[in-house]
């Protein structure tokens, strides 16, 4: 799976060191029911090689 890294003020790959693991999740409000819904995504655990 790929997926771009955005709204991120440092260059994103500024901040990455191989052999380093990160542990992404978004947070979003959700359409239905106006927007009044907040929610998670699932957690991604994402191993950087050199």
């Amino acid at each position: 799976m790929t997926a771009a890294v955005s709204h991120c003020v440092t260059p994103w790959y500024s901040l990455l060191n191989p052999g380093e693991t990160w542990y992404l999740q978004v947070w979003y409000r959700g359409v239905a029911g106006g927007g009044a819904g907040l929610n998670l995504t699932d957690g991604l655990q994402v191993t950087f090689v050199p």
